[in-house]
């Protein structure tokens, strides 16, 4: 996600516990999901709320209840879903609704 004109910022991540997921990193006034996958590719993901990318950072079981009533999330409840399995439908599937793209580094 462009961060906006002249806005190359970097985005420090996180290491994640996922086999599928390396690092996730959020930029909070741009809204930006940043996501190294273990095979290298870097994608960033746009419109994520800081509570999503909480979920996906620290891994959805790790939430209290207040975070929807066991993590139901568009009728499924996803609370004690792996990191990358979490991501991959709460953010992956809705292209339409979180752009991205990848980042050559």
């Amino acid at each position: 996600m462009s961060l906006g004109p002249g806005m190359e910022v970097e985005i420090k991540r996180s290491i994640v516990l996922s086999e599928s997921i390396a690092s996730v990193g959020y930029h909070p006034s741009a809204q930006t999901l940043e996501v190294e996958f273990v095979g290298g590719a870097i994608y960033r993901y746009g419109s994520v709320s800081q509570a999503l990318a909480d979920m996906v950072m620290d891994g959805p079981v790790s939430h209290p209840p207040e975070y929807d009533q066991r993590l139901m999330l568009n009728g499924v409840d996803c609370g004690n879903w792996a990191v990358g399995r979490f991501f991959a439908f709460a953010i992956r599937s809705q292209p339409e609704r979180f752009p991205h793209e990848r980042i050559e580094r």
